[in-house]
């Protein structure tokens, strides 16, 4: 695993608001939430980012809404018929 260099700029930026243990137990949570190799600053909590830098509640909602989506596909092996129906959604829905 690795950070990407957004991430790293964050975490340059900002002290750490908690202990060591509360850090690895953040990434540790990250680390198995993702399934690529580079941690970004969008996966960091985000009383870390400036709140400049915060996105607005639609674009939080929708990237929450894009990982649930993800996790229940990949739960259902793939299957969008099953997934959305587990959803409540129109398949269409799904892509």
């Amino acid at each position: 695993m690795e950070f990407a260099e957004d991430a790293l700029a964050v975490l340059r930026a900002h002290h750490w608001p908690g202990n060591l243990v509360e850090f690895n137990q953040v990434i540790s949570r990250i680390i198995g939430a993702t399934e690529t190799r580079v941690i970004t600053a969008a996966q960091l909590p985000l009383r870390l980012h400036d709140l400049k830098h915060w996105p607005s509640l639609a674009n939080y909602l929708a990237g929450q809404e894009k990982e649930y989506i993800a996790k229940v596909l990949h739960a259902s092996h793939g299957d969008k018929a099953r997934a959305a129906k587990l959803l409540g959604v129109d398949v269409g829905r799904l892509g």
